[in-house]
């Protein structure tokens, strides 16, 4: 037996052992690069847009939340029939406070007393001379206080400042609450959420619209 033709098992172990370092220390090959480029590729496509969309729906939630004082306020005011009003057979909810009748003195014009014309009376007006008329005028009609955000005018009270996401908290003389967030600020783009009422039978349920359900990318409420 030629012992040329045998070879330690060691030095055969040690073999293998110098080409897997070998292998190591050339790095990925193509093949590899691709394939993780590949994987990357998907999970950005994938994971990204739905991370957008689920921050984005989160910050919408503070415009959601910012309703619940007047919409708690509306629904007390129809329970307890303070803010309903008969609309026919039906009862409907009614935040105006109706106007009361302000009695006004205007000059006439010259045009007007060249004519001879004279303003019908109405009594318990003061006239200081005939070369005056009164009209009745209505007050614009004003809404109950409630709860708001970010929306100050005549017909409606003080309201709290805008927050962070949120623009405005309005309401109508019929409850309908409009909710509205901020503009270019993290994913918002002014969408609304409106809750419209329903009265009957001494309950008051609400109904969801606004373009927060019908955004192009995706509804946030």
């Amino acid at each position: 037996m030629n012992p040329h033709c045998f070879r330690p098992i060691g030095s055969r172990s040690l073999k293998m052992t110098r080409e897997a370092a070998a292998r190591r220390e050339r790095g990925f090959t193509l093949v590899e690069l691709l394939s993780v480029i590949v994987i990357l590729s998907v999970l950005a496509a994938v994971a990204i847009p739905a991370y957008n969309s689920y921050s984005t729906k989160s910050k919408f939630t503070e415009v959601v939340l910012a309703t619940a004082p007047t919409k708690s306020a509306i629904s007390a005011c129809a329970v307890a029939g303070d803010c309903i009003t008969n609309a026919g057979d039906s009862e409907r909810i009614n935040l105006a406070i109706a106007p009361a009748a302000a009695v006004t003195v205007a000059p006439m014009s010259a045009r007007a007393q060249a004519s001879g014309f004279r303003a019908p009376m109405i009594a318990g007006a003061a006239f200081g001379s005939e070369s005056a008329t009164a009209r009745l005028e209505s007050a614009p009609a004003q809404l109950v206080a409630l709860p708001c955000v970010g929306s100050v005018s005549d017909s409606v009270a003080e309201c709290s400042p805008p927050s962070k996401f949120v623009q405005a908290v309005t309401y109508n003389s019929f409850g309908v609450i409009t909710a509205t967030a901020v503009s270019n600020a993290q994913g918002l783009q002014g969408e609304t959420f409106v809750l419209t009422p329903t009265y009957s039978g001494g309950r008051v349920d609400w109904s969801v619209s606004g373009t927060c359900l019908t955004r192009a990318g995706g509804a946030l409420c």
